[in-house]
């Protein structure tokens, strides 16, 4: 969906993310995409059709671990809005210089069954790279999703 200038990317993928049941919004000078899958599997699958996907683009997502970190710093990002945004992500986001704005802070993100740590956070715990975060994931998400 094309929009009017009239607005900043971050804020029209933001106002998307707030509206839709979406997951997950990446806005480029005005264009607007989203998704509705869960985790960084939108991400990945976005960066494996090309890898240049999230050049200076921004995005508005609901939960921002460091694994989805890693691989947006991968993407070329601009700019993040977050729902939630973990400690390790925040770090990667400043270590690479990224802007970012979110609503909760959070030491980590958690499973789904809120039991743990979340498996994709706690994959990337030692991993600083983020091209090996993609590296890592682009085989993990796209053999799970091809099978």
């Amino acid at each position: 969906m094309k929009v009017g200038k009239s607005m900043d990317d971050l804020q029209l993928a933001k106002n998307e993310l707030q509206a839709k049941d979406v997951s997950c919004v990446v806005c480029k000078n005005g264009t607007l995409i989203s998704s509705q899958e869960h985790g960084i599997k939108p991400i990945v699958c976005w960066l494996a059709q090309e890898e240049t996907f999230f050049q200076n683009a921004c995005v508005a997502d609901k939960i921002i671990g460091k694994a989805a970190a890693l691989l947006l710093v991968y993407g070329g990002v601009q700019r993040i809005f977050a729902t939630v945004i973990s400690e390790p992500a925040v770090q990667v986001l400043e270590e690479n210089k990224v802007a970012y704005l979110f609503e909760k802070r959070v030491p980590y993100i958690i499973n789904r069954d809120a039991t743990d740590m979340c498996p994709m956070e706690k994959r990337v715990l030692a991993v600083s790279s983020p091209k090996q975060a993609y590296e890592m994931f682009h085989e993990l998400i796209l053999n799970t999703t091809n099978k």
